[in-house]
């Protein structure tokens, strides 16, 4: 099976782990991985990477996400959304004279935020997920995020029901920000819905189905190129005699490169033949090789 990257449209109801074991099953790629867990209830883009675009994981996790979704206001459960148990219930005041644009303002920029209970994280070698079912509650470092923008709208005043859309970092737990847009309110809150419509520069748009990956062959399946996939990188293409020496570790080679721009972090080095041969990291205004993918470029 050939190396790529396949963007998928999550439906709601089975982990990111599942539609992993599910899309193997099918497929039987010798490796396959999924970038960004999304939760049981969430749906959109999970991208999978299928054989040797599995190495490309550490470049494409590092992208900024959009999601979308609601928020229900008045109830507070132990999974910090709607599918959890109920923990506390409050009467809603009245929220008629409520403008939403000052707490969606006050949320942006980089900020600490603490993982719940119910995720994918480790803390002593457990998922926090694995200690929160046997009702065990332990300290979680705070990590640091950082909210882009950050969009609220009342689709229900009277019963507390608030669409949102956010452009957030890796790494932000979207279940917490929901909760941290009721305190903002003053009453307790958990996500009703949530969708991913972006990762990075991959649009939901541009995925397919759960049920149309399992429908088609493997030959059908509309895989992005390693190249496709870091579609938002720059392109330095190499002649085939320095793209060799660049494949075989010679980091000395990296200085015949055009230099990287000051808001460059990725490049990626492509072989005359259009195919990528390694990616390059920007440190210090010079690239640095971060990873090879082929050892023997094609002219």
């Amino acid at each position: 099976m050939r190396a790529g990257l396949l963007l998928v449209d999550k439906p709601s109801g089975p982990t990111s782990a599942e539609v992993v074991r599910r899309v193997k099953a099918r497929h039987r790629p010798s490796a396959l991985g999924h970038l960004g867990t999304l939760d049981p209830m969430a749906t959109g883009i999970l991208p999978l990477c299928f054989e040797g675009a599995t190495r490309l994981a550490p470049f494409l996790l590092a992208e900024t996400k959009g999601y979308r979704g609601s928020i229900q206001l008045g109830v507070r459960t132990d999974t910090l959304d709607v599918t959890g148990k109920i923990l506390e219930e409050v009467a809603l005041p009245s929220f008629e004279a409520v403008a939403l644009g000052g707490i969606a303002e006050k949320l942006c920029g980089p900020q600490m935020q603490q993982p719940p209970m119910f995720s994918a994280v480790r803390v002593g070698g457990r998922r926090l997920h694995e200690l929160a079912r046997a009702g065990i509650e332990v300290e979680r470092p705070a990590r640091e995020i950082r909210i882009d923008t950050l969009e609220l709208e009342w689709l229900d005043r009277v019963g507390g029901l608030i669409s949102f859309r956010v452009d957030c970092s890796k790494g932000t737990y979207v279940r917490v920000l929901a909760e941290s847009i009721g305190a903002g309110l003053g009453v307790p809150a958990a996500l009703a819905s949530l969708e991913r419509f972006r990762v990075g520069a991959f649009e939901l748009d541009e995925c397919i189905s759960l049920e149309a990956v399992l429908e088609r062959s493997t030959e059908e399946l509309p895989l992005l190129t390693p190249a496709e996939a870091l579609r938002g990188s720059r392109r330095l293409t190499a002649s085939l005699e320095l793209a060799g020496r660049i494949a075989a570790g010679q980091r000395a080679a990296l200085n015949e490169l055009a230099a990287p721009e000051p808001s460059e972090d990725v490049g990626c080095i492509m072989s005359p033949a259009g195919r990528l041969v390694a990616v390059v990291r920007a440190s210090a205004g010079a690239w640095s090789l971060a990873r090879v993918l082929e050892r023997e470029p094609a002219e």
